[in-house]
């Protein structure tokens, strides 16, 4: 019954399966009316509402665009502000650096030219000096010739003098050095006759002097040669010990050339003055120590030295 009612259907007939199929399918056609009517009303929405949000995105791009395009406007603007105030500043600078340039370049001028008007005034101070010292030098020269030619004739007049002198000289050695030392060397067992105060000049075949000895004693076997120093000295300037040395050998070299005797050779060194290290040093090399005290000479003879023989 309640089938019937909800099916429209009479009550006075009965349901047959004809009238349900019929109800069904007037069922099922007012239900896709009723969806086509709402999807009609659901695309008119979806359209009207496409059409607004269309709108919308359309006012909003045009409002944005519109931004950009001011902001953009602007953005040009201050940078062509900016570019132009570069533009100015850079010129400024660039003017600035200019005139800092050629000042700078001015005052190097200047200063060059002042340093070349230095320079020519030193040079021409310095060839004035330079002739100055010139006429000096040649004056120096001539006052140098004069004096020169004063101590040839001084030199020449000395030299006519020098027999005498050395006269003198060997006279003085004889009378100082010469009778005291022979008696010390004749306490000592070495008995000398005769004494050669005079320098004894040794020469080669050329005639040059190649060594001189102070004093000779000599007899019939011992030669003692005799080197005469104020101040024996062994150090870099000189070297009294090595030289007497050097002096003996030649002496003894030319009496072997000349066939002369043989004899024991002895060399002495005397002075008024030793030092203790050149008395040990002259003894060392065995030579005899002569020295002067008061108007004698003194023989240093050490325990256990022996005379050295060239």
């Amino acid at each position: 019954m309640a089938i019937m009612q909800q099916l429209e259907i009479p009550s006075g007939e009965g349901l047959t399966l004809e009238k349900l199929w019929a109800y069904l399918h007037a069922s099922n056609e007012r239900f896709e009316q009723r969806l086509e009517r709402e999807r009609a009303e659901w695309t008119e929405r979806f359209e009207r509402e496409r059409a607004e949000r269309t709108e919308r995105l359309e006012r909003e791009r045009a409002e944005w665009t519109e931004r950009f395009e001011r902001e953009k406007a602007e953005r040009n603007a201050q940078l062509e502000r900016e570019k132009a105030e570069r533009d100015a500043q850079l010129k400024c600078e660039k003017a600035e650096r200019d005139a800092q340039l050629e000042r700078e370049k001015a005052e190097r001028d200047a200063q060059l030219e002042r340093e070349k008007a230095e320079r020519a005034e030193r040079l021409e101070q310095e060839k004035v000096e330079q002739e100055k010292q010139k006429a000096k030098r040649e004056e120096w020269s001539r006052e140098f010739n004069l004096e020169i030619r004063k101590i040839n004739r001084i030199v020449r007049e000395n030299s006519r003098q020098i027999g005498g002198l050395n006269n003198a000289i060997g006279d003085l050695v004889e009378s100082l050095v010469g009778p005291g030392t022979r008696r010390r060397f004749s306490e000592l067992g070495y008995h000398f006759e005769g004494i050669s105060p005079r320098r004894q000049k040794i020469c080669g075949d050329d005639g040059t002097v190649k060594a001189e000895i102070d004093m000779l004693m000599e007899n019939d076997d011992t030669i003692i040669a005799v080197e005469i120093k104020s101040r024996p000295r062994v150090d870099q300037k000189r070297d009294d010990i090595s030289d007497h040395a050097r002096r003996l050998a030649v002496f003894k070299e030319h009496r072997e050339l000349r066939g002369e005797k043989p004899k024991r050779l002895l060399g002495a060194i005397a002075g008024a003055i030793y030092s203790t290290a050149v008395r040990e040093a002259t003894l060392k090399a065995g030579f005899f120590v002569l020295e002067q005290s008061g108007d004698t000479m003194l023989i240093a003879v050490p325990k256990g030295f022996v005379p050295k023989e060239w």
